[in-house]
């Protein structure tokens, strides 16, 4: 959305510059998204292209400098869609108050209630990932009992 203007361009694309223009052409481009500084590790590692054609676009992205001027992600939804946009905003809607909170039984916080002696960290997502892969979608049908001795076992706790 924010090409209608220059859509036409597309086919006309020759040349990385040619790239870099269109990409940059909306008004929802912000150079910053191409820094990834507010990305964790990994993704931050995939806009590391490694190709010299992706890196000179990415690098000649983030040199523009350019800062968003439209701020409403959904702006040209509104605009050039209104009927969906409104029907989304319904089905937000509906889904926001028909939607049931699951919050799992068994997570980080219970862990640290049944084994004071742990602290918060890496462990707490090793335990997790382990009843995760262990159990599997019937993880919230076992019984505490169970799980402390399976954690006790597999983590010498």
């Amino acid at each position: 959305m924010g090409y209608g203007d220059i859509l036409s361009n597309y086919d006309k694309i020759t040349s990385l510059d040619d790239v870099v223009n269109f990409i940059s052409y909306t008004d929802l481009f912000d150079s910053q998204y191409y820094v990834g500084q507010d990305l964790n590790h990994s993704d931050r590692k995939r806009l590391r292209a490694g190709r010299p054609s992706a890196d000179y676009i990415r690098n000649s992205l983030i040199s523009l400098n350019k800062k968003r001027t439209q701020f409403d992600d959904d702006f040209y939804l509104k605009k050039l869609y209104p009927e969906y946009f409104n029907r989304l905003k319904s089905e937000i809607e509906k889904i926001n108050v028909e939607a049931v909170k699951i919050i799992p039984k068994f997570n980080g916080n219970w862990i640290l209630s049944q084994f004071p002696n742990l602290k918060p960290g890496k462990i707490i997502g090793d335990i997790l990932s382990f009843l995760n892969k262990k159990y599997g979608d019937s993880l919230e049908s076992q019984s505490e009992e169970d799980i402390k001795k399976e954690i006790s076992i597999n983590f010498k706790i």
